[in-house]
């Protein structure tokens, strides 16, 4: 089952930034469709978690185009894809659901590395401009999940 993790009051700002600014660069004539409405449901404390350090990643390492992001299962050797996605002028990243949590979290960081770099990087897209974003991801994130803990202490 897809489902995507995003705040949808996170998402709408996000749309609104991207049709302003983003599409232009993607070359992309229509705004990005528009969030199903979605009835509220509670999450799990892995799911908010998670939604923390997407959160954070699109705060502290943000781009000038939606980036989905979902968990779902993925044929294939894949922990995570980032993959351009036309339908939504953007990248569409997904992350491997038959993995630990923790498993969840390190292939977001690395999937967002990608991001980070989509367009920028040389045709090895593990190259030194990769890792010095994935560092900075991981800092990020390391960040977010540290002071989200302390929060709840």
């Amino acid at each position: 089952m897809r489902r995507p993790i995003v705040d949808p009051i996170l998402a709408a700002l996000l749309a609104a930034l991207v049709v302003t600014a983003g599409c232009a660069l993607l070359g992309c004539a229509a705004a990005p469709p528009a969030m199903p409405a979605q009835a509220p449901t509670a999450l799990t404390p892995e799911e908010e978690t998670f939604q923390v350090a997407v959160a954070a990643l699109r705060v502290e390492v943000p781009r000038p185009f939606p980036v989905l992001v979902e968990i779902v299962e993925i044929d294939g050797p894949y922990l995570g894809l980032t993959l351009l996605d036309p339908s939504i002028g953007g990248l569409r990243v997904l992350i491997e659901s038959r993995q630990s949590f923790q498993g969840l979290i390190d292939a977001l960081v690395h999937e967002w590395a990608h991001v980070a770099v989509w367009g920028a990087s040389s045709e090895d897209s593990h190259d030194a401009l990769w890792g010095v974003a994935y560092a900075r991801c991981y800092r990020c994130v390391r960040r977010a999940l540290d002071s989200a803990r302390a929060e709840m202490q």
